[in-house]
């Protein structure tokens, strides 16, 4: 796989599979439900589709090993860079990836691509992120080891399956992505 993933447009087909991947790890999810196929299309339209919108969402996708008549690789995950303010230079970071996936690097790779696009090409200076610890806080912590980030607990900020649960706020700053980058 190495650094063959590659961000996209996502399309309204890979929105779909999104749905079916939040069905997963409901424990990470802001929503407090499902959302309806009706609330799914107008996000895809006010938010994913909108130039004005302030997120930005990306397709993370590998290309096909066997020949196809698509020329679209395969959607593994979903990047976004969300609340972008660009007066102070920032953004919140958002993944999900295929559960199908889970385990094989692909999230790290992702978050490793959403990064460049934040700060080398938005010119962001630094990206934020909110992770429920009920979820996968081993991945969201190696990730703010790996770009020399800093994070806080959020005591009680999510409640699931019947008791409140600690969030991880982090940041990364372009200084950090950057020494991370030069650091073999």
């Amino acid at each position: 796989m190495g650094d063959s993933l590659y961000l996209d447009t996502p399309t309204p087909a890979d929105l779909l599979r999104v749905i079916e991947w939040r069905k997963t790890c409901p424990e990470a999810l802001r929503t407090p439900r499902e959302l309806t196929p009706p609330e799914q299309e107008r996000f895809y339209a006010e938010h994913v589709a909108n130039p004005t919108s302030p997120h930005r969402y990306y397709a993370v996708r590998q290309p096909q090993s066997e020949p196809v008549t698509s020329l679209k690789g395969v959607f593994v995950a979903l990047v976004s860079l969300e609340h972008l303010s660009w007066e102070n230079g920032h953004g919140e970071l958002g993944l999900i990836v295929d559960p199908a996936r889970h385990g094989q690097g692909i999230g790290r790779q992702a978050v490793a691509l959403v990064l460049e696009q934040a700060f080398d090409r938005l010119r962001l200076q630094t990206c934020w992120l909110e992770a429920y610890l009920c979820g996968h806080p081993q991945f969201w912590h190696r990730i703010m080891a790996t770009y020399h980030g800093t994070s806080v607990l959020w005591p009680r900020r999510k409640f699931w399956a019947g008791e409140l649960h600690d969030a991880l706020l982090g940041t990364i700053t372009r200084d950090g992505w950057i020494t991370a980058k030069e650091t073999p």
